[in-house]
């Protein structure tokens, strides 16, 4: 497993003027990352069987008590090493839209105390649409 944090970008600038971060584009953000994740590690196995790397996502800051962000603990697929599916991970956040940094991105010593940790604030900040076992 994987310990994942995802630092969002507050707002942008498009042709249509500035647009402010909602808990909706981080989602469609997330959704992104592993649509070319699953599709980077997976090939065409995605795409005909649905094939995808286990995570549970939570993200928390939706109420605007803190900076908008997701944590995570993402499944290492067996077909890929360590390093370079958290070297995939990096790369793929970097040209994300809405991606501004990592808080965290390292193989998860205690699986436990991280599901621990990000859950902390509740279900309620299950992100159902982006989690999968």
């Amino acid at each position: 497993m994987a310990s994942v944090t995802l630092n969002f970008k507050q707002g942008r600038q498009l042709p249509d003027g500035w647009v402010r971060l909602t808990p909706e584009i981080a989602r469609q953000q997330v959704k992104w990352l592993f649509r070319n994740v699953d599709k980077a590690v997976y090939g065409n196995r995605y795409k005909r069987s649905g094939r995808k790397t286990s995570r549970l996502v939570v993200t928390e800051g939706m109420d605007g008590s803190t900076r908008l962000h997701a944590h995570m603990a993402v499944g290492i697929p067996g077909n890929i090493s360590p390093v370079k599916f958290l070297g995939l991970l990096e790369n793929l956040w970097s040209r994300a839209n809405w991606g501004y940094d990592w808080g965290d991105l390292e193989v998860c010593e205690s699986l436990d105390r991280w599901v621990h940790y990000i859950l902390e604030d509740g279900i309620e900040c299950l992100d159902e649409e982006n989690t999968w076992f």
